[in-house]
């Protein structure tokens, strides 16, 4: 029997359901196989909690400043 030309349906992706692997700690937000997640003392995080709970901006400090600062505290005592 001839095959029709027209079955496009092997072009289309597989379905499949993803399971997920962890939950997030803080959010239990599921996180699923090959998404990023950070894990710190066993504890899973994901992304967005990792950035909303643990980022930190560095900012130099003005030393000049702090110390004439403390130069003027002994002042003034």
């Amino acid at each position: 029997m001839l095959e029709s030309l027209n079955d496009n349906s092997y072009l289309e992706p597989p379905k499949y359901s993803r399971d997920y692997v962890y939950r997030c700690d803080i959010c239990d937000e599921e996180i699923f196989e090959g998404d990023s997640y950070y894990e710190i003392d066993s504890l899973i995080y994901c992304p967005d909690c990792m950035e909303m709970h643990f980022k930190l901006t560095a900012v130099s400090t003005d030393i000049e400043g702090y110390l004439s600062d403390l130069e003027h505290e002994d002042i003034t005592e």
